[in-house]
Formats: C-alpha cells, sequence, structure tokens
C-alpha cells in the first residue's frame, strides 16, 4: 500500500523554481540579469536539500532563501544608496542615481 505517487508536473521542484526565478527576475530587473536570478535560485535549492532531512517545502525555503540572496547582494552594492552594481553574470553596470560623469 506504500504507493509512490508522481507529482503533477506544476509542483514539481524543477517548475516551481522556474516560476520562481520569472518572478524574482521582473523584481530585481535591471539589478540582476535573468540568469544570475535563475543561478541564485537553483544554487539556494541545491545547497539546502544537500542536508535537509524533509523536503516537503524545500522549494518554498529555496524561494526565500534565493530572494534573501538577492536582496543582499544588492544592498551590497550600494544600490540603496545609489552607485554602480556589477552583474557578475552578464557583466554589465549598471547605473542607479544620479549621472557618474
Amino acid at each position: 500500500m506504500n504507493e509512490h505517487r508522481a507529482q503533477p508536473d506544476l509542483l514539481s521542484p524543477q517548475a516551481v523554481l522556474s516560476r520562481t526565478t520569472h518572478d524574482l527576475a521582473a523584481k530585481y530587473v535591471g539589478v540582476f540579469s535573468p540568469q544570475t536570478v535563475e543561478r541564485y535560485v537553483f544554487e539556494s535549492y541545491t545547497a539546502l536539500r544537500r542536508t535537509a532531512k524533509i523536503h516537503t517545502h524545500l522549494t518554498s525555503l529555496a524561494a526565500r532563501f534565493a530572494a534573501d540572496r538577492l536582496t543582499a547582494g544588492d544592498c551590497a552594492a550600494g544600490l540603496s544608496q545609489g552607485g554602480a552594481h556589477m552583474d557578475s553574470a552578464a557583466g554589465l553596470i549598471s547605473w542607479i542615481g544620479e549621472d557618474p560623469a
């Protein structure tokens, strides 16, 4: 009676993490490239999954963890105070605030 039921595609970790990536990329548009956001989301999931004993809410925790990491990266780059931010994945500089010239 211990049948393993397959998860619907909508609830698969890959699908949930892809939706999370899309949502966070929209939130951080102009700050981080979509590729950087995707990397943060999947790295967060992988890091948590390595030591997790229970996987029930792992995708939700990974989404929060990735969002926290992106916010920390945003603050560390000085975006809240104005200045330049280097998106390492894309190699682009985004200027926030006054024109640096």
